[in-house]
């Protein structure tokens, strides 16, 4: 393949056995074929990386969301504050990208990325513009986190308002890039101080009080238009881009869903037990993300014998495909590349239901069944592609 999503092709193997001696594989989601690190997984939401784990012991469930979400025009109700962010205009120099985000020139060549809010203080004491003390993360395509900052305009006392701006400095490549932007922060009641001792001398949103999360959705459709790009095409497809060794974005493409696939997998331990899948295609192979129980995912630790797999695709109108896949040493992605690459590629350009019945060569035992939507797959890969 070839970023994060960083997102580099693995040397070809001849023989399922064969001793590994080629790259893994793009990081999807992780550096780009320049880099020599380990790998991260697509961007979008779903199940997370992580080690293997034994298949005959289900893990454990996710956390639930801690983050109060909101959208554009919304208030938000938090411990001490309202918070709406509104959909007027900053006063400046800006550039407007769409809803309430606008950038302007920064000195070293990024730019100041900021969303525009109202903060209400509805608690008892007086809120200080210049002693506020946060955490803010701005987040594109829930991939590339930036430090943001949180900046108040105005002292507010009790139930006094003033204008609040989240941003962050954000390199100009990624606003004619991203599809999503999250802005989350955390603050402490009347955004006292962060207690250090208490969070072990480490600052994270874990040691705050409250939470809070913004998603803006399409705005890099928007902010591509405002370019001169086109927009995004609706459905759960979109482009992403590999990162380097610095985490930030490449000119190298990558097309992924923005949500898991659902399915079974089977082995000498278990039956029919819940398979979530991801899903990433660049120019150059078609890769699937299994994550057996929706969390362990899939990978080949071995550094000398690749692993190869049976493939079964069936198309929309019924067809099936006999295909192959592969997981290269040390790989975290089943790879599906050449002729049968082309053969997904058609398959997904002709839109539908689209399943996958997948068998390890070697351990038949083990087996994954699981479908996609191809949605606006098609679109999306023809005006990156061509």
């Amino acid at each position: 393949m070839k970023k994060l999503l960083a997102f580099m092709l693995a040397a070809a193997m001849t023989l399922s056995l064969a001793a590994c001696g080629g790259d893994n594989g793009p990081a999807a989601g992780g550096s780009s074929s320049s880099s020599s690190g380990g790998s991260s997984n697509p961007g979008s939401s779903g199940s997370s990386a992580g080690s293997s784990q034994d298949s005959s012991q289900e893990p454990s469930q996710e956390p639930e969301k801690e983050f109060t979400t909101a959208t554009v025009g919304e208030t938000v109700t938090l411990a001490g504050v309202d918070i709406e962010l509104t959909t007027s205009e900053f006063q400046s120099d800006a550039e407007k990208l769409g809803g309430n985000i606008s950038v302007s020139t920064h000195s070293d060549s990024n730019k100041y990325f900021w969303l525009l809010g109202t903060m209400t203080n509805v608690g008892k004491e007086t809120i200080s513009s210049w002693s506020v003390d946060c955490m803010v993360n701005i987040i594109f395509d829930d991939d590339y986190t930036y430090e943001g900052s949180l900046n108040i305009r105005d002292d507010m006392g009790p139930f006094a308002e003033s204008e609040v701006l989240f941003w962050a400095d954000v390199p100009p490549a990624m606003l004619d890039r991203y599809q999503t932007v999250k802005v989350q922060f955390a603050y402490n009641d009347g955004f006292a101080d962060y207690n250090w001792e208490a969070a072990n001398y480490e600052k994270n949103m874990d040691g705050y009080d409250h939470k809070y999360e913004f998603v803006q959705g399409s705005g890099g459709g928007e902010a591509a238009q405002a370019g001169g790009g086109s927009e995004a095409a609706p459905g759960i497809w979109s482009v992403n881009y590999y990162v380097d060794d610095f985490q930030q974005p490449t000119d190298e493409w990558y097309i992924t869903a923005n949500t898991s696939f659902s399915g079974t997998f089977s082995n000498s331990a278990t039956t029919n037990s819940k398979l979530a899948v991801q899903v990433a295609v660049d120019a150059e192979d078609v890769a699937f993300f299994l994550y057996e129980y929706g969390r362990s995912q899939v990978k080949n630790p071995s550094s000398n014998y690749v692993d190869e797999y049976d493939i079964t695709m069936r198309t929309a109108d019924g067809t099936d495909h006999s295909l192959s896949g592969t997981v290269y040493c040390g790989g975290d992605r089943l790879m599906i590349e050449g002729k049968d690459m082309d053969t997904v590629l058609a398959a997904m350009k002709d839109g539908g239901t689209i399943s996958f019945h997948i068998v390890e060569s070697d351990r038949t035992t083990t087996s994954y069944l699981f479908s996609l939507e191809a949605s606006n797959f098609s679109q999306v890969y023809e005006e990156m592609a061509g």
